[in-house]
């Protein structure tokens, strides 16, 4: 799809990693147009910028998201994840920013009842 025809909200590659539009504008010149893309990532919420040519193709990504509960945190910050139809994933990273240190706290006070939402795109 050409990139005139990307939306806010919609999901892209920009280098190489999954983002999100968050905003986007375009500037016109005697030349052509372009397009100004700001963008999040999706796994990290790093903020991320793009000028392209609206005669650039871009590929608009899929991004699966599925929901999951959390069984256990070994002390090596590993977890167990049961997902709707009962299947286990064992030793998954519980992330180092603010919401793996969230989700931690939590399971240090007792809560047992956690539901995680994992991200999945570009085979990442």
């Amino acid at each position: 799809m050409l990139a005139g025809e990307m939306r806010k909200y919609e999901y892209r590659d920009i280098g190489g990693r999954p983002c999100y539009i968050v905003d986007r504008s375009e500037s016109r010149s005697g030349f052509g147009s372009e397009f100004h893309f700001i963008s999040k990532d999706v796994f990290t919420g790093e903020k991320k910028e793009d000028l392209v040519s609206s005669r650039l193709l871009l590929s608009r990504l899929e991004v699966q998201w599925e929901q999951k509960r959390l069984l256990s945190i070994s002390e090596g910050f590993l977890c167990s994840l049961v997902s709707d139809n009962k299947i286990i994933e064992d030793n998954v990273e519980v992330p180092n920013r603010i919401l793996g240190k969230a989700i931690r706290r939590l399971w240090a006070d007792g809560r047992r009842k956690i539901t995680v939402r994992i991200a999945q795109s570009m085979g990442l």
